[in-house]
This record gives C-alpha cells, structure tokens and sequence, in this order.
C-alpha cells in the first residue's frame, strides 16, 4: 500500500511539466511562485517561499502556501539568527531534514516548535553572477519520511531556475531606476533636449512643405533618440519626455518659414491624454503636423479619433508613418483617416530596381489622391530613386538625398541644397525651375555670396513670439 505522503510518478511528473510548459508570456515573478506552487505539492508540503538572507535578517520575498498553513509575511524582515536559512547556510542544519524530531539543533530553535516545523529541504539561492542571494525552502507541520536526495536534487534544479527569473527581475529593477535617473535629469533641464530638422519636399514642384522636428539630447555620452524614448517608456515617462519634445518642436515654428508647416512626433497615448490640446494653444494650428508613432498598438480607435477631431478641425493635420509596412500600417491609415501618409522606407529603397515596390508605390499615391491625402516617401537616398518617384506621380519626399537633418540654425542652406538636388542647375543657374515661394530659401549664388543667417526677416521669430 502505498505512502499516503508519497506521490505517484505520474502526479509528479504532471506538476513539473506544467511548469515546464508555462507560456513565454508569463512574468517571471509569476514564473517563481509557479516554480514554489509545484515544488510544494510536488513534495507535499505546507509553505514554499524563498528568503532574501541580509547580514542580520532575512526578508520572505516570495510565497505560496496552503490554505490555512501559517506562512512568512512577504516583505517582513525576521532576525536571521532565529531561522532555518541561517543555520543551513552556515552549516548547522542539512539542507533536508525529514522529520525535525531527530535534528537536536533543529530542536533548539524556537521557530521549530512555533510553525510547527516537522519538516525541512532547502538550498542556497545564487544569482547568476554567483552572489548570495537567499534561500529556497519548503516546510511541512508533519514530518515526512520520503523525502529523499531525489527530492533534494529536484529542489536544487527548481532553486536554480528561480535564480535566473529572480536575477533577471533585479536587472530589470535596476534599468528601471537608471532610465527614470536619465529621463528625470533631461525633464529637470529642458535645455538638454534639442530639435533637429528635415525637410520635407514637394518634388513635383520643389516646394519645401514641411521640416519634421527630430529629437536631440544633450546629456552624457551619445545614444540614438530611440533610445531616450524607450527609457521613458520603462520608466512610465513616456508622455512627460514626448510633451517636453513637443514643447520644443512648437518653439519651431517661429524659426521654420511661415510657407513651411512642422511635424512633431507624438505617439496615440499620448495624444488622447487630457489637456493634451492645451500644448497646443495660441500656436498657428494650420502649419502643425501631428505625425502619429507607432509604438504599440491602438487598442481604441474611437477614443483616439475623437481626441484628434477638435485639432483637426482648427487645422492641425494628422500623418502617419510606414504605409506598406503591413497590414498593421494599412488598417491604421483606415481607421484614422490621415491628411498625411508617409510610405514605409522599405518601399523607397532601391525603387528604380524594384518593379513590386513601385507598384504598390503607385497604388498608395492613387489612394492618396482618391482621398484628399498627401503621400511622403520616406528615405530618399539617391536621384536615381527620386526620379523613380517623380515618375510614379508621388507627390512629396524626405531623406538624405533631399536634406539630413540640421540645426535650425542651418535650415536656410539645406532648403537651398534640397531644391537643387530636386532639380539640378546647369551650367546657367537661371535655368533651374523653382516655385516662387522657394525664392525665399534658396538662391544660387557664386562662392562668394555669403549664405543666409537666422537673422533675415524671412526666418525671424514674430516679436511677440512668446
């Protein structure tokens, strides 16, 4: 007959393999109380939990126990000396003791007597670097005589696969502090946010429509924009450093030609925050863009139209990016409606060899006409695909070939250089085919002419320009 404390082969196996089998998706903190659940029943005992041991306490950091069981108290410190962890890890107590009964030290701890403890497995906790981080225990009120170095072992396994969800826990902890330190420094000292600007081309024309205002940060060692906003988004700022940009991009549009709008990314959370229009209040609202990031999904369209309705109708318009990226980008454009639609930059590459992408090139150019938008081809890097672009009827373009982003200070230059590239001069300069707004910002000049400053009237800020 078999040992009512023994499980069946088959019981055990079933409660490791539903471990074994949990989702990719699951929290690794959930991970190491399921790692607790099923070594408790798998050893048929009260409490499982894993201790955090300090010089002179030890706090529960996890728990999971039955019903009823008297159990640690998650986030209590006890004095270290009065508890099993301290004298296993200092070699005064095995690390599986069956029946407590027969451990004379276990008999001389007070805590033996007041769980009960009858019985006892655990085993040192490290993390992946090697440091002492605690220990993994499970205890029963009733002694139980099966357990065995099996079981000891199969502890010891679980132990170590708690040790890399926990260590992976405290990394996490840690970026997390660090990315609201940096995000914090920046928000205390706008200054360190900076704008660069590109422009954006009419190319059938060569017409400069618009400059997208481009993030820059001046704080420490050199990293990518992406990076900055990815650290606002683990540390939950998010919203704090995308305001603080779009404060910086609105300062803008008293630099950039008044024929000229600015684009300013913001993501749809963002967007449909309260008071999210006050930012925008007393700007010239017919010259803004509200180019739409996509950072993770919609989850409601109804409430991010209607957040956008009132701007939109005052005269901001909407864009989106990465048409033709996938399906993704194309529900996106249909549920949102967008003045704008910039085409993915995977379309744009090599274009003038790639007869698939400039059909579905010319597909999005005639749905944007058929409905009232204009259409962007990101990523312009040579005049070989500009001219492809031309050809397929696109209407506007951005990227290095027709200006990389600059100082606002060095606008003036690159919408001189963007119109040239856009319609090469020849050796007559007064050749070249321009729109008459475009006189303003570009003029072909000897080497002497002395370029254009940020002090022309055509690029000051209005002086009561707040």
């Amino acid at each position: 007959m078999a040992n009512p404390m023994q499980k069946s082969d088959f019981g055990k196996t079933a409660d490791i393999l539903q471990f074994v089998t949990a989702g990719p998706d699951e929290h690794r903190s959930c991970m190491v109380n399921r790692a607790l659940d099923v070594m408790r029943h798998h050893l048929n005992m009260d409490v499982a939990y894993i201790n955090e041991v300090r010089d002179d306490h030890t706090i529960a950091r996890y728990v999971n126990a039955e019903p009823g069981a008297p159990a640690p108290t998650i986030g209590e410190p006890r004095p270290a000396r009065d508890g099993y962890c301290r004298a296993m890890l200092d070699g005064n107590l095995p690390g599986l003791i069956p029946n407590t009964a027969d451990v004379p030290f276990a008999q001389s701890l007070d805590v033996t007597h007041a769980f009960p403890v009858a019985a006892y497995v655990a085993a040192p906790l490290h993390l992946q670097d090697g440091s002492l981080y605690g220990t993994f225990c499970c205890v029963s009120r009733h002694p139980n005589e099966t357990l065995n170095d099996r079981d000891h072992a199969m502890l010891k396994a679980f132990c170590d696969l708690a040790s890399y969800q926990i260590t992976q826990d405290l990394n996490d902890g840690l970026a997390v502090r660090n990315a609201r330190a940096r995000v914090s420094a920046v928000l205390a000292a706008p200054e360190k946010l900076t704008v660069a600007l590109q422009p954006i081309w009419g190319i059938q024309h060569a017409r400069p429509f618009a400059v997208e205002v481009l993030s820059r940060f001046e704080d420490g060692p050199y990293r990518t924009p992406d990076l900055w906003f990815a650290d606002a988004e683990l540390a939950g700022m998010r919203a704090e450093l995308e305001l603080l940009a779009l404060r910086r991009g609105l300062e803008t549009l008293y630099i950039v030609p008044e024929a000229v709008s600015v684009s300013i990314n913001v993501s749809p959370d963002t967007a449909m925050l309260p008071g999210f229009a006050d930012a925008l209040e007393g700007r010239p609202l017919h010259r803004i863009i509200l180019e739409l990031t996509e950072h993770s999904p919609v989850s409601d369209y109804p409430a991010l139209r209607d957040a956008l309705a009132p701007l939109r109708k005052q005269g901001v318009a909407l864009a989106v990016d990465d048409a033709g990226g996938g399906y993704a980008s194309l529900s996106h454009i249909l549920q949102l409606k967008p003045d704008i639609i910039k085409a993915d930059i995977s379309l744009t590459r090599n274009i003038h060899r790639d007869k698939a992408a400039q059909s579905l090139m010319s597909a999005l150019a005639g749905f944007a006409q058929a409905t009232g938008s204009k259409m962007v081809a990101e990523g312009v890097e040579n005049a070989k695909e500009l001219s492809q672009l031309q050809r397929l009827g696109v209407g506007f373009a951005q990227g290095y070939h027709l200006g990389r982003p600059v100082n606002p200070a060095n606008l003036p230059d690159t919408l001189g250089r963007g119109a040239a590239a856009i319609y090469p001069p020849p050796d007559n300069v007064a050749g070249v085919r321009l729109e008459p707004e475009i006189g303003a910002f570009y003029e072909p000049r000897t080497k002497s002419a002395a370029p254009r400053s940020m002090n022309d009237e055509t690029m000051r800020a209005p002086a009561n320009a707040a």
